[in-house]
């Protein structure tokens, strides 16, 4: 999940940890598990996130799930529910 509400002008998950997001951490993680598509759930910062994850070649498809307005963590999971799709 890529929402939140940080402090503009990056959200929390875009904020570099040792010169990368903080987001790109998880995404590797499952990559190297073997994720071939990786969903991530956004929210109001959409375009930031979209622009972030796009700027690298990932060993993965990955799809953005827009979700709407935050209504927490049960409501992420009826929006990603069609995810992977087969």
């Amino acid at each position: 999940m890529a929402q939140g509400f940080g402090s503009p002008p990056q959200q929390k998950q875009l904020i570099p940890v040792a010169n990368k997001p903080i987001l790109f951490y998880p995404i590797e993680d499952v990559i190297e598990a073997g994720a071939r598509e990786i969903g991530i759930i956004t929210g109001a910062n959409r375009d930031q996130v979209v622009d972030t994850v796009s700027s690298v070649e990932w060993d993965s498809d990955i799809e953005f799930i827009y979700q709407g307005e935050p209504k927490g963590v049960s409501h992420t999971h009826t929006r990603g529910g069609g995810f992977p799709r087969r």
